[in-house]
């Protein structure tokens, strides 16, 4: 039986949190019904994971400014920062944000 920690009824397998290096496999994690410019706002925000995973802390802070800058994105990480949760787990395999409210 593999554990898995339930995001609605998608889940990432434990053996895969924090390794999770596509972002292909990140969209199947994510609601379908997400607009495309908010897919390429999430998008970018697990290309700075990346970065901070690979050691490029400066590389993702700077992603992080402009994206902190990009008209919506605030907006789209506060209305739905589960999201945002997913995308920590799955790259990094831990998040500093709230976990108990995971599920869209």
């Amino acid at each position: 039986m593999t554990k898995e920690i339930l995001i609605d009824s998608k889940g990432i397998p434990v053996e895969k949190m924090g390794r999770i290096r596509d972002w292909v496999t990140i969209q199947t994690l994510l609601p379908e019904d997400l607009a495309e410019g908010e897919m390429r706002l999430l998008k970018s925000y697990y290309r700075a994971q990346l970065k901070i995973v690979h050691g490029q802390k400066k590389k993702a802070g700077k992603l992080l400014d402009r994206l902190d800058n990009i008209c919506g994105f605030q907006d789209l990480e506060e209305n739905r920062g589960e999201l945002f949760k997913v995308i920590d787990l799955a790259v990094r395999g831990e998040t500093n944000r709230d976990t108990s409210k995971i599920g869209y």
